[in-house]
Parts: structure tokens; sequence; C-alpha cells
């Protein structure tokens, strides 16, 4: 006897907005707990958005660095388009330490719909951004890291999974 099991992924852009409305409150708490500048991270975050919706993201890493450069804290944001089951979490890692001087850094990691983009459809996309988003040399390994609990955000079959990391 044979059986089949069909799995239908569902979500539309709503989900991944109201998805997306836990890593925006979650940066805010990150910029004020830490002192960071709030306007940059609200700009920072409404381009991330908008590589969401497009379905161009596969991650997004969040790093805090005091004032003599060193990286202090970090999140790593992944997308999953299989989150059936999922629970969301409530908001959880965002009690960043106050920085003074310090910066909130951002790297998107894109998929490979955005691999598979000509170049002059990312740099039209690109050029509606807030933001000019280049190549980065950040580490996002985190291997310089302890890694801390990870909170689920989802809806329908859409999620973001957020890994926290603090300085060893």
């Amino acid at each position: 006897m044979t059986q089949t099991l069909t799995r239908q992924q569902t979500y539309t852009v709503t989900d991944i907005g109201k998805t997306f409305e836990f890593f925006h409150s979650n940066l805010r708490l990150f910029s004020d707990c830490s002192g960071v500048d709030r306007n940059l991270v609200d700009d920072r975050a409404a381009d991330v958005v908008a590589f969401a919706r497009a379905k161009y993201l596969k991650e997004v890493h969040v790093m805090l660095y005091n004032a003599q450069g060193s990286r202090i804290r970090a999140a790593r944001f992944t997308v999953s388009e299989d989150a059936s089951g999922w629970k969301s979490d409530l908001p959880g890692g965002t009690l960043w330490p106050q920085t003074p001087g310090g910066h909130i850094y951002i790297v998107v990691s894109y998929n490979q719909t955005w691999a598979t983009l000509s170049d002059e459809a990312k740099q039209k996309f690109k050029s509606a951004l807030r933001v000019s988003w280049g190549p980065s040399s950040a580490d996002t390994t985190y291997a310089d890291m302890v890694a801390e609990e990870t909170w689920q955000y989802a809806s329908s079959n859409y999620g973001l999974a957020q890994t926290g990391f603090r300085s060893k």
C-alpha cells in the first residue's frame, strides 16, 4: 500500500511583515538598551523588511561594537519558509549593554533568489532602499562569541529564528 502526503508551504507578504515586526521591535530594543542612534536603526530595518518582502533574504546579522571596535553582542535572524508548527516566542535577548560610543552593524545575507537576479534588477531594487548596502567582510560565524538562547517568530509557514551571542 502506498500513501502520499502533500504539504503546502503557504504564506503571504502579510505573514512576512508580521514576522519582521518582531525583528524591527528587537532592533529598536537593541538600540535603546545600548544607546545607539535609533534613526539609523529604523532606516536599516525598513530596508531589511523590503528584502524580506521581496523574498531575497536568507539571514540578517545584527552586531553591537563598543567604542574600541570590539564586538560585544550579536543576533542572527535566520529565515524559514517552512515554519509550520512554530509557535511565536515572546521577544528575548534584547537587553544589550549600554555602550557609549558604540555602534550597531547590520549584515544582510541574500538567498538563492537574489543570486539569480540580473545585476540590473539588483541595482533597481537597491535604488529604492533607504541605505546604500555593499559587501561586508564582517565575521558572521561568531566563533569568538558564546551562543545564547534561540527565539522563534512565525506567521503561517514563514518564520524567523533569532539566536543571540555575547562576547566570551
